[in-house]
């Protein structure tokens, strides 16, 4: 495969790598480091790989994602922004005390879908 060919995958990649490092901060970070500004930079990064995937071609997406279906990844990856949007809404409305079993439910589910769209991807 010539280097040009190669390109999309790599940029795929790398937002692959991003999400895997998105669920990872989730899984093992202290809870104390969860406040809105991170979970919102968090949201911004789902935010834009769920437009680089819509925006790929189909022959990018055939040949660089595992499942081959975009939607497979696509719903995952939303699925997560918005259980992530449900925790820094909490955060948002009740500050720390909004770390509560629902915040930290909400943040295991995202976890969950992100863990599903890398399985996919």
């Amino acid at each position: 495969m010539s280097q040009v060919n190669r390109q999309p995958c790599n940029s795929l990649q790398v937002y692959r790598a991003t999400v895997a490092k998105i669920e990872e901060s989730l899984d093992t970070a202290n809870a104390r480091r969860l406040t809105a500004i991170v979970l919102s930079s968090y949201e911004k990064g789902l935010r834009n790989i769920i437009k680089v995937i819509r925006d790929a071609s189909d022959d990018t997406i055939g040949r660089c994602m595992r499942s081959k279906s975009r939607s497979a990844v696509l719903d995952n990856i939303r699925e997560a922004r918005d259980q992530l949007n449900l925790a820094i809404m909490q955060l948002e409305q009740r500050d720390e005390k909004g770390k509560n079993n629902q915040f930290f439910r909400n943040i295991r589910m995202c976890r969950g879908r992100l863990e599903d769209a890398l399985r996919n991807w």
